[in-house]
């Protein structure tokens, strides 16, 4: 594949944004999407704007239907960031791929609002990708917020690692150091590395890509409203024949989960997007041993859900093993 397909895609149509330039050649836009991110989007944007003090930079924040405060907190203290409102919680997939569709340069950033990017981190990202002739995406290796390394890369969805999900409900999890095909979070090794021989993705906390790489894949598939939308995109980014690398040597801060965490349906969520994983991309024998994994892992959480007297997410969690999760309105 030659890189020169992307050529058409560096949109230089005059529109400014933070920075300088960013349709310029070069140029990065950063698409953050907010959900009650009132508490975290300041520390987000300003570590953004120090991290790409050298850079042509854009940003986009698009906020689904947040209701705290956030989109004002962003116009008022960030007048040259630029905010796409929706009126309702459109889903992390589709709230990406507005930011995307809005965005101009040679490079587009995904971030979490719950992230801050240290200073040198976005400089080493896009001269990687610029070394690779924009033929690949790449993730930062990324630590919380005492400094203790999180998982940036996961295995793509398979019977063993559903059903270590499902052990994870009452048991708690190790972390493993490095690289092993078919265990549920890959590692946060000591070198940079394509996750692709892995069978691995990179979460989407943190990912920078080539504009034109992204529109060519079809960007984010909005069908999932959160969660395995990066591993669908993972998937057919190694389909297509890019690497994904994880980059040790660039480090990012994430805080993790805290916009899931203010959703009382992320859990429902999560299943339904397993099952719309495994109908699109997961056929036969395989589909079916990770279907029935998948109802493993349902079960024990309804378990968990009955023991903490919490019936309704009971009720709910059961009732995905029958129907899909309504849409949040």
């Amino acid at each position: 594949m030659s890189s020169a397909i992307f050529e058409d895609t560096v949109v230089e149509d005059g529109r400014s944004g933070p920075g300088i330039g960013a349709g310029e050649k070069g140029g990065v836009t950063v698409v953050i999407v907010t959900y009650k991110s009132g508490d975290h989007i300041i520390g987000c944007i300003d570590s953004v704007l120090e991290a790409a003090a050298a850079l042509s930079l854009k940003i986009v924040v698009v906020d689904n239907a947040s209701c705290d405060g956030t989109v004002e907190i962003v116009r008022s203290r960030f007048p040259e960031v630029e905010v796409i409102e929706n009126s309702r919680n459109m889903g992390f997939a589709h709230a990406v791929n507005e930011g995307a569709s809005s965005a101009v340069g040679r490079y587009l950033l995904i971030l979490n609002p719950d992230t801050r990017l240290p200073r040198g981190t976005l400089e080493t990202l896009v001269r990687f990708v610029g070394e690779k002739e924009d033929r690949c995406v790449v993730s930062p290796r990324t630590v919380d917020e005492t400094g203790s390394s999180v998982p940036c890369v996961r295995s793509l969805p398979h019977a063993a690692n559903v059903l270590q999900y499902a052990f994870r409900v009452f048991l708690p999890s190790k972390r493993f150091k490095r690289p092993l095909r078919w265990l549920l979070d890959l590692w946060q090794g000591d070198r940079d590395v394509d996750v692709n021989p892995y069978r691995g993705y990179l979460i989407g906390a943190v990912i920078l890509t080539p504009l034109g790489l992204f529109r060519e894949i079809g960007m984010f598939d909005d069908r999932y409203f959160l969660y395995l939308e990066d591993a669908d995109l993972g998937l057919r980014i190694a389909k297509a024949g890019y690497p994904a690398y994880y980059l040790h040597r660039a480090e990012a801060v994430h805080y993790g989960g805290r916009s899931a965490r203010k959703n009382n349906r992320s859990s429902l969520y999560f299943v339904e997007s397993y099952k719309s994983y495994i109908k699109k991309n997961v056929p036969g024998f395989h589909g079916f041993i990770l279907r029935g994994s998948l109802a493993c892992f349902v079960l024990l959480m309804v378990l968990r859900a009955a023991a903490r007297l919490d019936g309704l997410s009971a009720r709910l969690l059961w009732g995905t093993l029958k129907e899909s999760c309504p849409e949040e309105r």
